[in-house]
């Protein structure tokens, strides 16, 4: 009850998937220079790294997108990724003929999944360009384009997921997944003697997963989130599974996880983000173009139809979901950016 002559109100912030309304497109994601589409991997970049200003270079809180195909619609041929910049695409990385740091060139295809570290680095799960997933590799690259490192290990190729360990107990560490082994892989870091090296350690025993789609990719364990408690999350397209992983920038033991949610409305879920508010983890899913919500003990929040063509479940077609980011609107309201392969465009999901 308000006081004598007064009111008193509440705002009330849209927590949940389930409380956003509006879809709109965003962007188009295909390459303004070589018609690279088919966007697939998408990230926030930190909003606190020393951006040079040059708009052909990454800078802080920016929207990024990878394109997996060129543009004759070849998959894993792709070369791109975009800045999402006042409604449309700008390049600010080509995998093909790279710049290193270390001199040269290199070249690669395929970007799948993207995440950052802290100082602007963006690390990207590449495909690579042979049909079995073997000339994959994970790259580094500064926000300038130019290539920190490429890891080939055999662990490694083939990359379908990324995920950075926020920096857990003062160690910098990465999670991809090799889709042809269905591992997850973690990608320790150390700077002793100012250098960077890379070690790497199977954290999962195949978890399932399908060599090729009807529609010429595969799909299985993809997207991960990495909780502050240091609980990796990982979804599973092959299964219909969100599992977790305790202790993923330490542990050394080879474990199939704790299976959080299994089954429906789970349908081929892709990739996954956290919601910034609750912690909640919101997958996309490939064969119902649906976002779900669930939250870390399993209970089902909300889902929500982002994309209304109808999948076909024997061959793919229409599935337009692919990667998912969340962040908050300048109110505190929950915001949700996804991929839409259908019409090769980057949209959003908000009040």
């Amino acid at each position: 009850m308000a006081g004598c002559g007064g009111s008193s109100s509440v705002t009330t912030k849209a927590a949940n998937i389930g409380a956003l309304k509006t879809i709109a497109t965003v962007s188009s994601a295909v390459d303004p220079q070589n018609g690279d589409n088919n966007p697939y991997g998408i990230a926030i970049a930190p909003a606190n790294f020393a951006g040079d200003g040059n708009s052909a270079h990454i800078q802080p809180g920016d929207l990024l997108v990878s394109n997996f195909s060129n543009s004759a619609g070849a998959q894993w041929q792709g070369t791109t990724v975009e800045a999402i910049r006042n409604g449309a695409p700008v390049r600010v990385y080509s995998e093909k003929s790279a710049a290193t740091t270390a001199g040269g060139t290199v070249s690669t295809t395929g970007p799948v999944a993207l995440a950052f570290a802290p100082n602007g680095n963006l690390w990207a799960a590449n495909f690579g360009p042979a049909a079995d997933g073997s000339t994959g590799n994970v790259q580094i690259v500064n926000p300038a384009g130019t290539v920190v490192a490429t890891l080939s290990d055999p662990k490694v190729v083939a990359g379908w997921g990324q995920a950075y360990n926020g920096g857990f107990g003062g160690k910098n560490a990465f999670f991809t997944v090799n889709i042809i082994t269905g591992k997850v892989v973690r990608i320790n870091i150390s700077t002793t003697g100012g250098t960077p090296t890379f070690t790497y350690d199977e954290l999962t025993p195949d978890l399932g997963h399908s060599a090729n789609s009807v529609g010429g990719t595969p799909y299985g364990a993809a997207g991960m989130v990495h909780a502050a408690n240091d609980t990796l999350y990982v979804a599973n397209g092959f299964n219909n599974k969100i599992i977790a992983i305790p202790n993923s920038t330490t542990t050394t033991a080879v474990t199939s996880g704790t299976v959080v949610y299994s089954g429906t409305p789970l349908n081929q879920p892709i990739m996954m983000t956290q919601n910034p508010i609750n912690g909640d983890l919101i997958v996309a899913n490939q064969l119902d173009n649906n976002l779900v919500e669930i939250t870390t003990n399993g209970q089902l929040v909300a889902t929500k139809t982002v994309d209304p063509a109808v999948v076909n479940p024997t061959t793919g077609a229409n599935s337009g979901l692919f990667g998912v980011a969340a962040t908050k609107d300048s109110a505190g309201n929950l915001l949700v950016y996804f991929t839409d392969d259908n019409d090769n465009t980057v949209k959003k999901l908000s009040l």
